[in-house]
């Protein structure tokens, strides 16, 4: 009896065949020659196939027409291609691999997808529907730490699978969970246009009491509070500034006089963003103070299986939202648009409405940038965006301070000179 063995493994047993008779293997659809069979003893009993549960004593099949042969070499090539990881042998004693290592590869091609599946859905539907809000203002970030143990069962695996799942946790930690990496290079040296700070101080009371002090360290140019309450208000007209302006539960304080004030209401009464033109040693400069309708109520609705909320707060952000891009002059290439948003990064409204606008974070952050602590989990829902003429060089989010909301202290400057002689112009 005479043995034929199949590069993917499998085996078949041959008697004196006619010259030149062909074998089709099963599994990879390799066509095997009869003439390269090696004689031994005995019959030894044919490994099964992960793909065919059946016993092979004897295989001979007909070989098809030239063309189709071709077809089926080429798809028993690629099968073999995507097959090759479970069934390569493991070890230096080229034994095959156990059903723990098969296991393991399953997991991470499983997690992979899943990844994938995932970051796709939020790309689409992030803020767009109900479950889209739930998963853009969920705890993203902790999607991030089953990776840790899943990189080690990869590499466990064998190397490829540790490519996958390398890709898997890329997708993990950039597309799903907003962590961004510090830029490559620096802003040119140019000079410093605006340092902002804008803070949703969440009606503190205490704040009031420590706002000089906050404002001494921060040595801001401008500084913008959404849920600004009569008292810290009172507390920024005592420090003297250039400009102070509060209503309707906005504050701005500034070193430089104000040229122009406006506001944007929405059907409902509501201000939503308040528009300062500050007059800056370089040149005209336009702040937006932006305030949109929180999510609150929607979130802790679903908590209590209340869903219907979750829809009607998208709608309601997604109004206001394009009530303001419309309201936003796009021509002014020397304004930035900061404040409390309520739209987590990745969001569709976010990225309907201001994707033509530079989100500083994105540009210059590193880490995830949360702004607000939401019960368990962090979010980042306050943002700062610039036209072209401005360049964000320093961005930071501050902590220790009695509120879910967090500081966010940006620092731009002029991208060229001729920004600055476009801004010195509009005097």
């Amino acid at each position: 009896m005479k043995t034929l063995t199949c590069g993917c493994g499998e085996l078949y047993h041959v008697g004196d065949g006619p010259p030149g008779g062909k074998i089709l293997c099963r599994s990879c659809r390799r066509v095997l020659s009869i003439d390269d069979a090696v004689e031994t003893r005995g019959a030894p009993k044919a490994r099964k196939s992960s793909t065919i549960r059946q016993r092979r004593d004897t295989l001979i099949v007909p070989v098809a027409p030239a063309r189709w042969t071709r077809v089926g070499a080429w798809w028993g090539r690629v099968a073999e291609r995507l097959t090759e990881p479970f069934r390569r042998p493991h070890g230096p004693a080229g034994r095959p691999a156990g059903l723990g290592i098969r296991a393991l590869r399953l997991v991470t091609v499983a997690a992979t997808l899943l990844a994938l599946a995932l970051w796709a859905f939020l790309h689409w539907q992030s803020d767009r529907s109900g479950v889209g809000m739930l998963l853009a203002f969920g705890p993203r970030w902790w999607l991030t730490l089953p990776w840790i143990a899943l990189l080690i069962a990869a590499g466990v695996a064998g190397w490829r699978s540790l490519v996958l799942g390398s890709v898997g946790a890329a997708v993990t930690v950039f597309g799903i969970a907003g962590f961004e990496l510090p830029p490559w290079r620096r802003a040119p040296e140019t000079p410093r246009a605006l340092r902002i700070v804008t803070y949703n101080t969440d009606g503190s009371t205490t704040l009031p009491w420590r706002i000089r002090r906050d404002l001494e360290r921060w040595t801001a140019d401008v500084a913008v509070f959404q849920d600004c309450t009569p008292g810290l208000s009172d507390s920024l007209r005592a420090l003297g500034q250039a400009s102070m302006h509060a209503a309707s539960n906005f504050c701005m304080v500034s070193k430089w006089p104000t040229l122009e004030l406006d506001s944007l209401a929405v059907p409902a009464g509501r201000n939503i963003a308040y528009r300062y033109r500050l007059q800056s040693p370089a040149g005209v400069l336009t702040v937006y103070s932006v305030h949109l309708s929180s999510p609150r109520t929607a979130l802790w609705g679903a908590r209590n299986l209340m869903f219907t909320e979750l829809q009607r707060s998208v709608e309601q952000r997604a109004r206001e939202s394009r009530a303001l891009t419309r309201w936003v002059n796009r021509v002014d290439r020397s304004s930035v648009v900061v404040g409390d948003f309520n739209l987590p990064d990745g969001s569709g409204i976010l990225r309907d409405g201001w994707s033509d606008l530079t989100d500083a974070w994105e540009a210059i952050g590193a880490g995830f940038g949360h702004t607000m602590k939401a019960g368990r989990f962090t979010v980042r829902i306050d943002h700062a965006l610039n036209a072209s003429a401005l360049v964000p060089t320093d961005i930071r989010v501050e902590r220790g301070f009695p509120t879910e909301h967090r500081p966010l202290i940006v620092e731009y400057r002029w991208r060229d000179p001729l920004a600055i002689s476009a801004a010195t112009a509009r005097q």
